[in-house]
């Protein structure tokens, strides 16, 4: 089901998790359109927030998240509050951090324009916000991530997944893993850090791979579904499926994105959520085509 999202006068394009937070949806159906003002976050980063509560007769949290993603649409229903991100944001309370609902998803492409009009709520104070139902089609697909530049392919346990280096971002770590291809090797969850995969080579006793860069290049904390990340201390790859942060038990590890899945990487992600049952799985990485 699509929406739309209008901000200081910007409208942006909507899908909602129908499937994952049916209620909280159909609530958010039946009460279209709403708004109020739009604030920008004051202790979760790069997120802004309605507000006025949200007129959702929904006291209980669906499929409840820790973590969010650039776009993504959260409900916190103790206090009525949608919120979304547009960057690297995690909503918290001055106690720290909490549960939400996944809500939905602004469309991949808009999430730059977003963002700019989000990061002037700083400077300029309060926009109106409206939520609406989507004009001309009240149902879509959802959009799929446009594909750039070069591309890798990953297959786990006969699970194939496309992902775009981010040359413009990682031009020496994405450099590097395109001169190691092809890897080959095993995956395993990590031990600290939720659902990230972690991909053991053969290059050391540790699973290293053969990129020898040890500092993070555009390093990230937090760490969004569908991304391939370089971990500079293991020399590791580092493949985040879900809610996760890559982690130790007392400390947070900045990554190096290095690519991004595009299209439909479902069976991967089943087969990654298979791991903690079946234990470790074949992976093969490689270039596109190759």
């Amino acid at each position: 089901m699509r929406i739309e999202v209008v901000l200081g006068g910007e409208v942006f394009h909507a899908t909602l998790f129908t499937e994952t937070a049916p209620k909280t949806t159909q609530a958010v159906l039946r009460a279209l359109p709403f708004g109020g003002r739009a604030v920008h976050a004051q202790l979760s980063g790069d997120m802004f927030r309605m507000f006025e509560h949200a007129p959702i007769a929904v006291e209980e949290m669906e499929n409840r998240e820790s973590f969010q993603y650039p776009g993504e649409i959260v409900y916190f229903p103790p206090i009525k509050e949608i919120a979304i991100a547009y960057g690297a944001a995690r909503f918290r309370g001055t106690a720290g951090f909490v549960y939400l609902t996944p809500l939905g998803v602004i469309d991949d492409e808009e999430i730059p324009r977003l963002a700019k009009v989000a990061e002037r709520l700083q400077w300029d104070g309060t926009k109106p916000i409206q939520f609406r139902r989507a004009e001309g089609a009240a149902v879509a697909p959802a959009p799929t991530r446009a594909r750039a530049g070069r591309q890798i392919e990953i297959e786990m346990d006969g699970a194939r997944a496309v992902a775009s280096l981010l040359d413009a971002t990682a031009p020496k770590t994405a450099q590097a893993l395109w001169d190691a291809l092809p890897l080959e090797g095993r995956v395993t969850n990590t031990k600290w850090s939720g659902q990230m995969m972690r991909f053991w080579g053969s290059d050391g006793k540790l699973g290293e791979v053969p990129i020898k860069l040890d500092a993070p290049e555009d390093g990230h904390v937090l760490h969004w579904p569908g991304y391939v990340y370089y971990h500079p201390t293991y020399r590791g790859i580092r493949i985040c499926y879900g809610q996760a942060q890559q982690s130790g038990p007392t400390s947070v590890s900045t990554l190096t994105p290095l690519a991004r899945i595009t299209g439909d990487w479902s069976a991967l992600r089943a087969k990654a959520a298979a791991i903690m049952f079946e234990g470790a799985k074949t992976m093969t990485i490689r270039r596109r085509g190759a």
